[in-house]
């Protein structure tokens, strides 16, 4: 990045979820531990887990953390010298 030169114009930034979310970590280190997760929550609803529904589960998930990746994504280039 600072070799380039390049100057990166955020036009929309999200608010970061919180790092200590449990199910942030658990889909960072074990996303099949989130899929057995979300099933047992869909059980205590009184839901079905179907394989769609759990995939459908981790997948919001997946979207819910977007920014919280670009985030670090964002940190990681600026400490490449980035501006």
């Amino acid at each position: 990045a600072a070799a380039s030169g390049a100057t990166f114009h955020l036009l929309d930034l999200t608010p970061a979820p919180d790092p200590a979310d449990p199910d942030l970590q658990r889909y960072l280190a074990d996303r099949d531990g989130l899929k057995a997760d979300l099933a047992a929550r869909m059980k205590d609803r009184g839901e079905r887990p179907t394989p769609v529904a759990i995939d459908r589960g981790a997948a919001e998930a997946c979207y819910f953390f977007l920014p919280w990746f670009l985030t670090a994504s964002i940190a990681a280039a600026a400490a490449l010298g980035s501006r």
